[in-house]
């Protein structure tokens, strides 16, 4: 009969050694998945960061603001048609008859 109770300490002992032992590799595991699942996390940060940086340059490339090319071919085509000599004071066909009461452009004497 001393050999039983012997026997079964040796055995509570052999399988709480065993529990300990798994215990100890699953937190091991557990430490390993949670390092795992950070890198996943940082990595996915970075790309969205890395890809809002870029959509947010694309759309400033978008909307950056053009010269109307167009518009402005067309307004110097139409100066063009007025003649070299038009100036905001004569027409193309120059100052016209004097209006100042003499006979020069500048109102006096011929």
């Amino acid at each position: 009969m001393g050999f039983v109770p012997v026997i079964g300490s040796i055995v509570a002992a052999a399988s709480l050694g065993a529990s300990v032992y798994q215990a100890e590799e699953a937190k091991k595991g557990q430490k390993a998945s949670l390092r795992q699942q950070k890198s996943a996390q940082a990595q996915a940060l970075a790309r969205a960061q890395s890809e809002s940086r870029r959509s947010e340059l694309e759309r400033r490339r978008l909307n950056r603001k053009r010269p109307d090319l167009g518009t402005l071919l067309t307004a110097e085509m139409d100066r063009a048609r007025t003649g070299p000599a038009s100036t905001l004071l004569t027409s193309a066909r120059g100052a016209g008859r004097p209006t100042l009461g003499s006979r020069s452009l500048l109102g006096g004497a011929a």
